[in-house]
């Protein structure tokens, strides 16, 4: 695991002990569940997909990954620290 993860995690455990009713869990998702939630997706059909609570990015990064150049992705976070986190990794 590299510093940038672990500090993820650790940044991702902080907001949810600063605010444990707005983040939905004690831990990031993992890159295993993301592919298996977005498994049954075709991307090539996607025009536009929304991101409520994008945390450390997991899903973002897959969405990014995935999504044409034709095609948006809208990300939404609420959190400071990650919202910059997140605006640092996907300008």
């Amino acid at each position: 695991m590299n510093l940038i993860r672990r500090n993820d995690k650790i940044n991702f455990f902080y907001s949810f002990i600063q605010s444990p009713k707005r983040i939905g869990s004690v831990i990031p998702s993992s890159t295993y569940l993301t592919k298996e939630m977005f498994r049954t997706i075709d991307f090539s059909k996607v025009k536009t997909i929304v991101e409520l609570g994008a945390g450390t990015g997991v899903f973002t990064k897959h969405i990014a990954e995935h999504l044409s150049t034709e095609s948006e992705g809208i990300v939404f976070e609420q959190n400071a620290f990650m919202k910059q986190n997140l605006m640092e990794k996907f300008p």
